[in-house]
């Protein structure tokens, strides 16, 4: 696994390559005071990309030109999903859905399993009470939930900064977004259900 980011003025870019060295994933992030939920063509979401990094250094105008090649493209707003419960009488929801952190702060699977694994282990030892599972659902995953959206929030407010930073200051960033990372991963024990 490789990435590289660019970052100046609110805005980002940021290329990795997982598997095959051949093939990289992009990710723009910038500040907007634009309600971008409105643009759902793809064609006019890449042009909005296009005129938002136009000025972008680095590899931008290659990966520009390159994007409207892609077969995966995907154009959404990084926001949160704060609920002060994520059940309502036989409905309950799991992941994004009730509690997004934000894909900025890389914790999207982490909430959903956690939350799954506690549901489906509450549900089960309740014998049938969904009120008594649900009650617990939520009393156990929200410390877990409230920690991984404070780093959501980090991570937005230490990216998407006015100046350029030097590596000094990325790398010391990067450091304490690991530490509450790992603050955030750890903020729940999760029961043994049989």
């Amino acid at each position: 696994h490789t990435e590289v980011q660019f970052e100046a003025h609110q805005k980002v870019i940021s290329m990795t390559s997982d598997k095959n060295p051949k093939v990289a994933e992009i990710a723009f992030c910038f500040r907007s005071q634009k309600i971008l939920n409105n643009i759902r063509d793809k064609n006019e979401q890449q042009r909005f990309i296009r005129d938002t990094f136009q000025d972008f250094r680095w590899e931008t105008p290659k990966v520009l030109e390159l994007m409207s090649y892609s077969d995966d493209f995907y154009f959404d707003s990084a926001t949160q999903v704060k609920m002060k419960s994520w059940t309502k009488g036989r409905v309950a929801l799991l992941g994004d859905a009730g509690y997004s952190a934000s894909p900025l702060s890389g914790q999207g699977n982490n909430l959903a399993l956690v939350g799954a694994y506690i549901l489906a282990g509450e549900l089960k030892l309740a014998g049938g009470n969904y009120h008594q599972a649900f009650n617990r659902y939520n009393e156990l995953l929200h410390p877990f939930v409230e920690a991984n959206q404070k780093l959501g929030v980090l991570v937005n407010e230490s990216f998407l900064i006015h100046d350029e930073v030097s590596k000094e200051v990325a790398e010391e960033r990067s450091n304490k977004i690991m530490q509450e990372v790992k603050i955030a991963a750890n903020m729940i024990s999760l029961p043994e259900y049989e």
